[in-house]
């Protein structure tokens, strides 16, 4: 068994920011890799135009070190952590909710979502307000002393376009992918490009989801 570890909240609270700068302004270079190949065998002039602003776009992003999109969404943290770890000064929770709310002034990240809307019902003239929480967290426990966290930032016209279907256990597996390219192809252009998507199968409702996000931090083949 391995020793009780205790991690101090400073530690995670940098991490955190760190991860969210890069994030936010830096493009992953299989994205670049996979945006430069999607371009060299594109023949839509249209089309080529948008890849081409894309390249463009991140590698402004990069180096002006400002948001990659204007739509900076929600966090969504996926934690594994060991059943030796502890956590100093605090729940995870409360400090990746620091940590986000301080990374959004540093670099200047707009408020995206907005304040629950049924209050509004009553006073229709009252203007919305915008916030940067709440921060979507996952734990899941895992042997050791160890803390590992898996950072999603997911903007609204995605997580707008996600679908669920309750297929009957008699489905075969070609009326699932044709649920999901019909899903991708009625989505159009709502998420912003380059649209990568998530898939979970199996498990209840609420679980199935789970997996489809989960599944979005799969690493990206280089080629």
């Amino acid at each position: 068994m391995e020793s009780v570890r205790t991690i101090p909240k400073k530690q995670i609270y940098k991490a955190i920011i760190e991860a969210i700068g890069q994030i936010y302004c830096q493009s992953t270079p299989e994205t670049k890799s996979l945006l430069n190949q999607a371009l060299a065998i594109e023949e839509d002039d249209v089309a080529k135009d948008m890849l081409q602003a894309m390249l463009l776009n991140e590698e402004l992003a990069a180096k002006e070190q400002l948001p990659i999109c204007q739509d900076t969404g929600i966090v969504i943290v996926f934690a594994d952590i060991g059943t030796e770890t502890k956590i100093e000064n605090g729940t995870l929770y409360s400090i990746v909710s620091e940590a986000v709310n301080d990374a959004w002034g540093k670099y200047y990240l707009r408020d995206s979502i907005a304040e629950e809307p049924l209050r509004y019902f009553s006073n229709p003239q009252k203007k919305s307000k915008y916030y940067s929480q709440p921060v979507i967290l996952h734990l899941s426990e895992i042997l050791g002393n160890k803390l590992e966290l898996h950072i999603s930032l997911k903007g609204g016209g995605a997580e707008n376009c996600s679908t669920l279907k309750m297929f009957n256990p008699t489905a075969t597996l070609t009326e699932i992918e044709d649920f999901i390219i019909d899903t991708v192809v009625s989505a159009g252009g709502k998420p912003c490009p380059p649209v990568f998507v998530g898939i979970g199968i199996g498990g209840d409702f609420e679980q199935c989801a789970i997996l489809a996000k989960r599944a979005l931090m799969i690493p990206l083949p280089d080629s």
